[in-house]
């Protein structure tokens, strides 16, 4: 299930994440509310091709139906979603997915609080509901990176797994999460100490706000063989690009992508593409959220 391509300027552009990072954390924050006002996304004055029709993998009723709120102190996960090792056992005997787990590596719980991060972010950041069915945490001062995140980065693209292992070797806590059709990590100065840490979820979303990064990967069972195509499934998968500009970015095999949100309470820097291989993408998208983020971008571009 690899998809081996190059885009080395995304890669280079993340790695120089893990030379900033401490600096980035030190960056006070503007406070106020927990949430951030963005422009409505409108599908309806795009010019873009039509996708082919295609199977999303199955939820339950409860996750289908899942909305994410704005504030994320009041984000409630399903109650269908798996807790422990034997009932994520229990669900991929119902509902498969893209990643093979080795579940004897996987932690013996899943972390609510660290599964409701990925979420928030990839609702707030990227318009997108992902349902986190394990979600684990990297945090600061852990000497070996722990094996359940390791076998799922190793399920990844080449590219991917150098972004994601940027994006984890950090010098701030990360939170990751396996979704039905891929993966989610985030990185932030969100305090953390162990694998199952307690988590304020409202000073959490005030934290990412002021700087963090993430990085998403869900598959498509689509081909994609044009720069249109593969810009209307960016926007299909992570709809919070509608509302932004989509700039070409040159790269050897893929298509890649570039925006820019100025809100000037949390500007966020895009970088987002597509991956083909066979008869399926790999759609990805990086969001560095924060002025400080965005400074480091924008001097390295």
């Amino acid at each position: 299930m690899r998809i081996r391509r190059t885009v080395t300027a995304i890669i280079t552009l993340v790695m120089l994440l893990m030379l900033v990072a401490p600096t980035l954390a030190q960056r006070g924050g503007r406070g106020g509310g927990t949430g951030i006002d963005r422009p409505p996304v409108d599908l309806s004055n795009l010019n873009l091709p039509n996708l082919p029709e295609f199977d999303m993998p199955d939820l339950p009723d409860d996750l289908a139906e899942w909305t994410i709120p704005e504030s994320w102190d009041e984000i409630a996960l399903p109650e269908s979603l798996p807790t422990t090792v034997a009932e994520l056992e229990a669900w991929l005997m119902a509902y498969d997915i893209p990643l093979e787990l080795d579940l004897e590596a996987m932690k013996p719980a899943s972390n609510p609080d660290a599964a409701a991060v990925v979420s928030g972010f990839a609702s707030t950041y990227l318009g997108a509901s992902v349902a986190p069915i394990y979600a684990g945490v990297i945090y600061t001062g852990q000497e070996v990176m722990t094996g359940d995140f390791q076998q799922i980065m190793a399920a990844m693209p080449s590219e991917i797994q150098n972004m994601m292992f940027a994006i984890a070797m950090m010098k701030l806590n990360a939170f990751w999460a396996v979704f039905n059709d891929g993966f989610g990590i985030v990185s932030s100065d969100i305090p953390c100490d162990n694998d199952m840490c307690s988590i304020d979820l409202g000073r959490a979303q005030l934290t990412i706000e002021e700087a963090s990064v993430g990085i998403y990967a869900l598959y498509r069972p689509i081909v994609v063989s044009d720069a249109a195509t593969a810009q209307s499934l960016v926007i299909s998968t992570y709809p919070a690009l509608a509302s932004y500009p989509l700039t070409g970015l040159e790269s050897e095999q893929g298509f890649v992508f570039t925006a820019t949100d100025l809100n000037p309470d949390a500007p966020v820097g895009y970088i987002v593409g597509v991956l083909t291989e066979g008869n399926q993408s790999l759609v990805f998208a990086t969001a560095l959220v924060g002025e400080g983020m965005m400074e480091m971008a924008a001097s390295g571009s």
